[in-house]
């Protein structure tokens, strides 16, 4: 195992709990439809680096044997640890998607205003929220549909929001 430096890594998903006796792991990738982890012969945990041996689909939760991890011991340490990879060895996204990486820290405008920047995502299933830290200090949850997203501009680094009224 190798360290790396974090700045040149990129989250993709995390461990669930171990699957069987021999080392293997669940693994959640945040964008399962792009498949990433299976494209990929080595991943990083607190920017430590591990050799994938095996990757297999098992419904929407790829189950994962990482070298020198070969007991259910060995690859309980590793359950709810963030995976990341290295930047270069991201795909690039299919037409009309996004890594989340992508967009983090992106300016977010309601009506043609700057009102704070996209902090965090929460995955919930069917569709993901945005959270979003106002400029006033403030924080807003924003449903990844489009009644509330209305464009998602990478290059610009810009996602322009309708905002939810609160009741």
């Amino acid at each position: 195992m190798t360290n790396v430096n974090s700045d040149n890594l990129v989250e993709i998903g995390f461990f669930k709990k171990p699957f069987g006796l021999k080392g293997h792991l669940r693994f959640h990738q945040h964008s399962p439809e792009l498949r990433t982890i299976f494209k990929v012969s080595k991943i990083y945990i607190e920017s430590k680096e591990f050799v994938i041996e095996e990757v297999r689909d098992d419904l929407n939760s790829p189950i994962i044997k990482l070298s020198g991890m070969n007991t259910k011991e060995d690859s309980s340490s590793l359950s709810n640890k963030k995976v990341h990879i290295a930047k270069n060895d991201l795909p690039d996204a299919p037409t009309g998607k996004f890594y989340q990486s992508d967009l983090i820290n992106s300016e977010v405008i309601n009506n043609g205003k700057i009102i704070g920047s996209l902090k965090e995502i929460i995955e919930t299933g069917e569709n993901n929220v945005y959270v979003i830290s106002l400029q006033d200090g403030g924080e807003i949850l924003v449903p990844n549909v489009p009644e509330f997203i209305l464009k998602v501009d990478i290059a610009n680094n810009i996602i322009e929001i309708i905002m939810p009224e609160v009741i």
